[in-house]
């Protein structure tokens, strides 16, 4: 299974977050049919263990709990579509190369404050870093500043290198968002 969730706790154990994976999408839950692979499990058998997981899982969560949406690289590979998909990469400028997802905004971790007045909080957009701890730190930050409407994409650009997702070898000035 290609989906997987994550409950963060505080300090008293209380839920704080949980990381959805492929289970959640905006409007939507997960495809288990574009997971099925193995001959012995049908797409019907994953639909049921979503709904289980959604049911007894996620869906007892309390209001409070903040929902970030997550993605595994081969998805988030499947749906890119450059151009059209607003993608974040919150990597330092000199870890970006080489190649950087196609038409992805370059905004590091460190300075992330600055992006607050240059997101739009209605569009939707995908966050992805290196390995997937800053993704997490700035999910975090957005996350306490009202922003909900993004994907943060699960591994990081070490996930992402392994998949078809088109990449470049050159960053574009342009895409860097204003400081």
């Amino acid at each position: 299974m290609e989906s997987a969730c994550f409950i963060l706790k505080d300090d008293k154990g209380k839920d704080d977050a949980v990381f959805t994976g492929d289970t959640l999408f905006l409007g939507d839950v997960g495809r288990p049919g574009l997971a099925q692979k193995a001959d012995n499990v049908t797409s019907e058998d994953l639909a049921g263990l979503l709904y289980d997981h959604l049911q007894t899982k996620i869906m007892p969560l309390t209001d409070d709990v903040i929902a970030i949406k997550t993605i595994s690289a081969v998805a988030f590979a499947e749906i890119l579509m450059p151009g059209e998909t607003m993608v974040l990469d919150v990597r330092r400028h000199s870890g970006c190369l080489p190649a950087p997802v196609a038409d992805a905004y370059n905004k590091p971790l460190d300075n992330i404050h600055t992006l607050i007045n240059a997101l739009n909080p209605k569009q939707h957009f995908y966050l992805h870093c290196a390995g997937g701890y800053g993704s997490m730190m700035a999910a975090s930050f957005l996350e306490a500043r009202g922003f909900r409407n993004f994907t943060g994409v699960l591994a990081g650009f070490a996930a992402i290198e392994q998949t078809d997702a088109r990449k470049t070898d050159f960053v574009c000035q342009r895409k860097l968002l204003p400081a």
